[in-house]
C-alpha cells in the first residue's frame, strides 16, 4: 500500500466510455467523472484548487465538491458516551485524512487508513466498470471500547434545470431539517412526492439563491435512488443495500451557499446529521470492539 508524498496527487481510473480521478490524501474523495464521449462531467466541481485539510478543519473552507465520504459522523461535536468524551470534526475524520493506496489495475484503486483518534480501520475500494463505478466499504473497531458512529455519503452532482431526482420505492414522507421558505421550519414533514406547493422530484421553482436539505421521514427497504439530466442525456443511478444504508438525505443549493450549485443524494446509517442526534432516535452503528462493517455503492452511469 503506497503512501502519498506528494500533495494532492490524482490517481485516474479509466475505461472507454469514463475516466475518474481519485486523490487518496483527501480522505479517498472522487473529484470528477467524466464521460468520455462528451466531456460530460457528472460531479460539482471546486472553484479553486484544492488544500490539505487537517482533522478538525472547517469542511466549509477547503471547496466543497466531488464525493467524500462523512465517518464517523457530519455534524461535528464533543459528547461522553460511557463515560467517556469524544470529540467528532465537522463532516467527520475521513474526508481531511491521507490515505494509502495499491493502483495496481488502470480501472481500479485500494485506500486505507487507521484513525489514531477514533480507532477504527478504513478500508475503501474504488473498481470502475463498463458503465458503473462501484464504491466497496469496510470499516473495522480497532480499539478497545463500542464506537458510536455513521456513515454518509457525501457526492456533490452537477446541477441542471431539468433535472429528475429518483427516490426509493416505498418513499412515503420528506422530513424537512433546515428553514426553507417552501418547507418551512426545521422538523416539518410533508407528503411524498407533493406538498407545500412543491414535487419533490424536481427542482424548487423559486427564484435562486436558495438552499435546502430533508430527509426521506420513513426507514427505507429499497437502496436505489438518482438522477436524470434530459437536456444531457445523462444520468446516474445509486444501488445499495437499505438494510446497511436505511436512510437517505438530500441537500441543493442554487447559490444559496457559498455561491454554489449542486445537488446530492445521501444515502446514510444514521439519522441524522449527528451522533448525538442519531443516539436520540436509536438510530446510527454501535460497533463492536473488532467488529467489521461491510458495504457497497453503485453508481451505475448513462
Amino acid at each position: 500500500m503506497k503512501a502519498e508524498n506528494e500533495v494532492l496527487d490524482r490517481v485516474l481510473l479509466e475505461n472507454e466510455s469514463y475516466q475518474l480521478q481519485v486523490i487518496p490524501r483527501l480522505g479517498g474523495k472522487v473529484s470528477s467523472i467524466q464521460r468520455k464521449r462528451d466531456g460530460f462531467q457528472f460531479l460539482f466541481q471546486p472553484k479553486a484548487a484544492y488544500e490539505h485539510p487537517k482533522i478538525y478543519d472547517d469542511f466549509s473552507k477547503f471547496q466543497p465538491s466531488g464525493i467524500d465520504d462523512c465517518f464517523p459522523n457530519i455534524d461535528g461535536e464533543s459528547i461522553v458516551f460511557r463515560g467517556k468524551e469524544r470529540n467528532y470534526p465537522d463532516h467527520g475524520e475521513v474526508w481531511s485524512s491521507s490515505l494509502g493506496w495499491d493502483h495496481s489495475s488502470p480501472d481500479r484503486i485500494v485506500m486505507e487508513f487507521e484513525s489514531t483518534v477514533f480507532h477504527y480501520r478504513y478500508r475503501k475500494e474504488i473498481q470502475l466498470s463498463e458503465h458503473s463505478i462501484t464504491l466497496s466499504y469496510e470499516i473495522t473497531n480497532t480499539g478497545e471500547d463500542v464506537f458510536p458512529c455513521f456513515y454518509t455519503f457525501h457526492g456533490l452532482f452537477r446541477m441542471e434545470h431539468d433535472m429528475k431526482i429518483f427516490y426509493p420505492q416505498g418513499t412515503e414522507k420528506i422530513l424537512n431539517v433546515m428553514d426553507h421558505m417552501i418547507l418551512g421550519k426545521a422538523g416539518e414533514e410533508h407528503s411524498f412526492p407533493l406538498s407545500a406547493d412543491h414535487d419533490f422530484r424536481l427542482l424548487p421553482r423559486e427564484a435562486e439563491p436558495y438552499m435546502m436539505k430533508y430527509y426521506v421521514g420513513n426507514v427505507l427497504e429499497e437502496g436505489s435512488c438518482g438522477f436524470d439530466y434530459p437536456s444531457q442525456e445523462a444520468s446516474v443511478r445509486f444501488e445499495y443495500d437499505a438494510k446497511k444504508l436505511p436512510y437517505l438525505g438530500l441537500w441543493m443549493t442554487q447559490g444559496g451557499y457559498q455561491g454554489d450549485r449542486n445537488i446530492a443524494l445521501e444515502p446514510s446509517s444514521g439519522f441524522y446529521d449527528s451522533v448525538s442526534n442519531a443516539m436520540d432516535h436509536e438510530k446510527l452503528n454501535l460497533l463492536s470492539p473488532e467488529e467489521a462493517w461491510k458495504f457497497q455503492i453503485k453508481l451505475t452511469l448513462s
